[in-house]
C-alpha cells in the first residue's frame, strides 16, 4: 500500500519559511545594542553574571557602542568582549535623512 508523502515542494511556502532560521551572519545592530521605537532611542546593555546592566539610551549607534564598552569594561575589566564602533548602512542613511530611526 502507498502512502501519500508530503514533500517541501508539496507543503504552503509559509509553513517552510516558518521554520526557517535566520543567517546567523547578519546582524542589524552590534551585540549589546537595541533600538526601542516607542522612545526613537538605541539602548546599550550587558549581561554580567546572568544579571542585564542597563547602558544608557542614546540617539545613534556609535555612543550606545561607546557606552556598552565601557561598561563591560567596568563589569568585566580586562576580560571584556568589546564591540567595535560601526556605523550601520541604515542609519547612515537616516541621518541624512534628519531621522532616528533604523
Amino acid at each position: 500500500m502507498m502512502t501519500d508523502t508530503l514533500f517541501p515542494s508539496d507543503a504552503p511556502r509559509r509553513a517552510i519559511g516558518q521554520h526557517r532560521r535566520r543567517d546567523s551572519t547578519y546582524k542589524a545592530l552590534p551585540n549589546g545594542i537595541s533600538f526601542d521605537r516607542s522612545r526613537l532611542r538605541y539602548r546599550a546593555r550587558v549581561t554580567f553574571e546572568g544579571r542585564a546592566y542597563h547602558g544608557g539610551w542614546f540617539n545613534n549607534v556609535a555612543d550606545a557602542v561607546a557606552a556598552r564598552n565601557r561598561l563591560a569594561a567596568q563589569l568585566y575589566g580586562s576580560d571584556a568582549r568589546l564591540v567595535p564602533a560601526v556605523v550601520t548602512k541604515t542609519e547612515a542613511t537616516a541621518g541624512a535623512r534628519g531621522r532616528l530611526r533604523p
